[in-house]
Parts: structure tokens; sequence; C-alpha cells
């Protein structure tokens, strides 16, 4: 019975030291302890923002003025695919084709984002973020 008593004697000790006493909280920890309580609120707030969807978009390109709804486009970070069919039906000059493809680019420059021609008939412009993959030796519009 001795063993027996020194086993259950040695936890009864371990089970006191373990139970020590509660620190005293002053009003400056109070203070602190609401303070991070409110950051934390905020920043489950913050993950239940809806995050803006993106778009990809076909505009129809008829003269210079629709660059800007490009711009517009781009900067709300949608992909735009631009036909150009139109410009070209119009009987428009190629001049002024070239100019508007040339206003585009430099838009997108600024913008950081891409350009690239699919087709014919159509281009692609991504925002920034979003890269067109090019196969090697294919050269960049």
């Amino acid at each position: 019975m001795g063993l027996l008593n020194k086993i259950f004697r040695r936890r009864k000790i371990e089970e006191e030291t373990l139970t020590a006493e509660e620190p005293e909280i002053d009003k400056e920890d109070i203070n602190f302890i609401e303070e991070c309580e409110t950051e934390v609120k905020t920043s489950e707030e913050e993950k239940n923002i809806v995050i803006n969807e993106r778009y990809l978009k076909v505009i129809h390109l008829y003269g210079l003025t629709d660059v800007e709804e490009v711009q517009t486009e781009l900067e709300t970070g949608n992909i735009i695919i631009v036909d150009i069919a139109a410009l070209k039906k119009n009987g428009e000059t190629s001049i002024e084709l070239k100019r508007t493809i040339e206003q585009m680019k430099g838009v997108v420059k600024v913008k950081n984002g891409d350009i690239a021609q699919l087709s014919d008939r159509y281009i692609i412009i991504t925002p920034p973020g979003v890269k067109i993959w090019r196969r090697t030796g294919e050269m960049k519009t």
C-alpha cells in the first residue's frame, strides 16, 4: 500500500502545482483586449466583402470614340474581345483603323494590360495580372 500512496500523493502534488492563482488584470490590459477584439471583428467583416466580378466582354469597334469604352472596361478588370470587322466594313480607311488600334495599345500599355490579335477580325485585351500566352517566336501585337 505504501507504493500506491506515493503514486496518488504525487498526483495530488502535481494537481496542486498546476492550479495557480489567476493574475490580476488592470484597466490597461482590459483596454488592450477590447481593441484586439474590435480588430478581429473588422477582419471577419473584411472577409465577407464580395470581390468584384470580372467579365469577358465583346466590344464592336466603330472608331476612335470606342477606345474610351475599352479603357473603362480594362479599368474595371474585364477581359475584352474587340471586334474590328465593323470598322473595316464601314469603309473606313486603314489609317483610321491603325490609329484606333495604336490608341488601344497605348491605353493597354499605360494600364499594364496585355493585347494580342486573335484573327483578322478579333483583338483580345486583358487587364493587369492576366497575361496572354504566346508561342515562342510569335510577335507581340
